[in-house]
This record gives structure tokens, sequence and C-alpha cells, in this order.
């Protein structure tokens, strides 16, 4: 049996991509080898394109777990008669109690995700939460590899020997935090400060926090992969293409450049620095608090800050170098992703929001202003020489990223229906 499944997995292989999309789409609904066995091999023969790989096998298999949801809602009875009943009650409990996390879980870990993507059918999951669940759990573990076969040396024999163990660490360490939190809020000890927490009227409530934690986790894990997949190519599989249309880009900003319009984008990108970000959001805070409405400035507040430290955190993870010529302005730090795209955009993003859904504000002159406005400081990044346009898009994609999600946990946190 052992050498006919290594023939099989030979074979499989050497149609490579092709083999790799037909194994992970399959495995999520009925067949029993894992896509990693072929997945691991493809990494480490072209680690530049691990996470393309990675990207590939998650989309596949969170497509197969969909179809296996299908499978189980259509022929649920059928398929009851394949597995042992104890396991589908079991996963009944799983499902009525904890919703979505299981099928996460059982995407992280070894626990054989096919079981859950169709017992999610049969007992009739809602399929955003099955989707997004199998989503987040199916594009961490594969991710997670490839950051393993990139950055950890001897890292074939690392995965072999400990991966399923990190899997399994890494939800039981979740998991431990998350029953910690709804341990502590129920000692009443802690009432007082629950109720003065709860009267912001904006986070923490038990009845959303399991919608919240998955547009949340949907958030980051998806910019930072699309950042991620991005930077690959821009970096490795592409990057003379990717350069070309930079350095392209960057020489025609240069070739406008007059007294003029040096003052003038010098003065919009003086706009997106720290310090004119830091008094604008505390200005809007103070207006909002003065028009009672206390919860949407705390929030506002909060997010700017977020997607700011998050945009440190991504610019460390890359590490990408700044351009080193022709520049008008000095500027510290990394690169990719441009923050004065990423944290203007959602500055302006957010305050079109709070205008609209806080004051009925609905003019799409002063929308439009507030958003050209964000992107003329992106722009500015790329003609005063600090930031390559790849740069500015990867900030305004992010930057898009977080605040529909924030948006959607705001609207979930107030008690909307989305």
């Amino acid at each position: 049996m052992e050498r006919f499944l290594q023939e099989f997995i030979n074979m499989v292989n050497s149609f490579g991509i092709l083999g790799l999309i037909v194994i992970s789409f399959v495995e999520s609904s009925f067949f029993p080898i894992p896509p990693d066995v072929i997945l691991l091999p493809m990494m480490y023969l072209n680690k530049k394109m691990a996470f393309f790989y990675a990207f590939i096998t998650a989309l596949f298999s969170v497509l197969g777990g969909v179809f296996g949801y299908f499978l189980g809602s259509k022929f649920g009875d059928i398929f009851s008669k394949f597995f042992d009943n104890s396991k589908i009650k079991r996963v009944e409990v799983y499902f009525k109690k904890y919703g979505g996390w299981a099928v996460l879980i059982a995407g992280f870990t070894p626990i054989p995700y096919k079981i859950f993507t169709i017992s999610a059918g049969i007992f009739k999951i809602p399929k955003r939460i099955f989707i997004i669940a199998s989503f987040i759990g199916r594009f961490s573990r594969f991710i997670l590899e490839a950051f393993l076969v990139i950055f950890l040396k001897d890292a074939d024999k690392f995965i072999r020997n400990n991966f399923e163990y990190l899997t399994i660490g890494v939800t039981l360490i979740f998991i431990m935090f998350f029953y910690a939190y709804k341990t502590v809020i129920r000692y009443r000890h802690f009432e007082k400060f629950i109720i003065k927490i709860k009267n912001l009227n904006i986070w923490l409530k038990l009845k959303v926090i399991d919608r919240v934690g998955f547009y949340t986790l949907t958030m980051f894990i998806l910019s930072i992969f699309i950042l991620m997949l991005m930077f690959e190519f821009i970096e490795d599989h592409g990057f003379n293409l990717f350069l070309y249309y930079d350095l392209k880009i960057y020489e025609y900003f240069i070739f406008f450049r007059n007294p003029a319009l040096n003052f003038v984008f010098k003065v919009i990108t003086s706009i997106g620095n720290f310090e004119s970000m830091l008094i604008l959001t505390l200005v809007i805070s103070i207006i909002l608090m003065k028009q009672n409405k206390k919860d949407i400035s705390i929030y506002f507040v909060i997010n700017i800050f977020l997607v700011w430290i998050f945009n440190e955190f991504l610019k460390y993870l890359f590490k990408r170098p700044r351009p080193i010529m022709y520049r008008l302005i000095e500027a510290k730090g990394y690169s990719f992703p441009s923050g004065h795209a990423m944290v203007c955009l959602t500055f302006m993003l957010f305050i079109c929001f709070i205008l609209e859904n806080e004051f009925n504000v609905k003019s799409r002159l002063i929308k439009s202003t507030l958003v050209i406005l964000a992107l003329l400081i992106g722009f500015s990044r790329v003609y005063l020489g600090v930031h390559y346009f790849s740069d500015v898009i990867a900030g305004w994609i992010v930057a898009i990223i977080y605040f529909i999600s924030a948006v959607i946990v705001w609207k979930n946190l107030k008690g909307g229906v989305l």
C-alpha cells in the first residue's frame, strides 16, 4: 500500500501545478491524500514560487471544500453511511457549539478537513461562515508552510517532523486565550469593569464575538497574503517586469518636476505625515465627541492607529528598500507598502463613512474630494522619490481591505445585519 501511494504521489508530481490543483480540490471532499505531500516538494524545488503554490493549494482546497459542502447538503443521507456515525455526531456537536470555528480549526490542523466540509453541508452551516472559516484555516496552513520553507533552515526536516504539532499548538494557544477571555468576563470581580466597557457599546459583545473574530482574522490574513503574493512577483518571479514599470513611472514623474510642482507635492505629502495625521485624527475625534458620537469617535481613533501599526509591521515583514536616486525629501524606514498611501486612504474612507452614516451627508463632491486627496498623497510619494509606484498600489489595496473589514466589524458590533 505504501509503495502504491508513493508511486501515485510521484505520478501526480509529474503533472506539476495541475496535479497540485487536482489533489487540493479532491482532498477537501473525499480523497485521503493531503495536498501537503505534493505542495512541499514543489516549494523546495522552487522557493521563489512557494507563496504562489500555497495560494493555488489553498484556493482549490477551499473550492473543494465548497464542493464537499454541496455534496453534504444534497446527498447527506447517503454520505453519512460511509462515515462512522459517532464521528458524524461529534462533528454535529462541534458545529452547534462552535459554529465556524470548528471548520477553521479543521482547515488548519491535521483533523480531516473533508469530514467537516461534508458535515457542514449536512448540518446546514451558513455558507458565508463556512467559506470564511475554510478560507482562514486553509490559507493559514499553507501560507505557514511557505513561510517555513523560505525562511527556516532545514525546513524539510522541521516540517516533516513538527508541522502537525505546530498547527495543533497554535490552535490550542488560540483556543486557550479565547476561553480565558470568556472565563474572565464571567467573574463577578470584573462586573463593574465589564459594565463600563459595554457602556461604550462598540466591542467585546459575546453575541458577535465569533463573527467579529472571523472578519478581523480574514482582514489581516487576506491583506498579508495579497502583499506576499504581490511582493514575491515584484522581488523574485517577475522582478524585471515590475521593476521596469516602477522605474518607468518613476522616471515619468521626475521628467515633469519643476519648482512649482515640487512645492505643491511637498505640501500634499505633508498632510500624510505622522504628525499631521495624528493631529487630524484627534481633531476629528474631538468633533465627534462634542456631537455625542462617542462610539464612532473611539472606533475611528483605534482604527487609524491600528492601520498605522499594521503598516509598520508589513514594512518590517517585507523589508523593501526605498528608491535611493533623485529624492526631493528624506524618508526613513522601508518602502513596501507605502504608509502615506495606506493610512491616508483608510483615513479618508473612514471620514466618508462617518459623514454618510453619522451625519447623513451624501454629497458625492465631498467624498470624491477626500478620496482624490488621498490618491494625490500616494502619488506625491512617487513624485518626491521616496516610493516606487508598486509600494503605493500595495498601500491602497490594504487600505481598502482594512476599511471594508472595519466597517463590517462596526456594523456587527452595532447589531447591523450583513
